[in-house]
């Protein structure tokens, strides 16, 4: 529901999925635009590191890539 007043205003809908599994949870294939996971706990999961995932679809990535090079 809130995804779609995003989308109404034309705004991107990210999603930060830095608990769940992306195994679990694909909010990507539920029409998110950006979602951000967490690779820390993954990795090490005793805080001396840290790292994260962004994820997105190659059209969302292009679009970002020219917002960023008129920037």
């Amino acid at each position: 529901k809130k995804a779609g007043i995003a989308y109404a205003r034309g705004a991107l809908v990210l999603v930060d999925n830095s608990i769940m599994s992306p195994v679990l949870s694909q909010p990507l294939e539920l029409g998110a635009d950006i979602v951000m996971h967490s690779a820390t706990k993954f990795i090490a999961g005793h805080s001396d590191v840290m790292a994260g995932v962004l994820a997105t679809m190659a059209n969302v990535a292009a679009f970002l890539q020219t917002v960023i090079a008129l920037h």
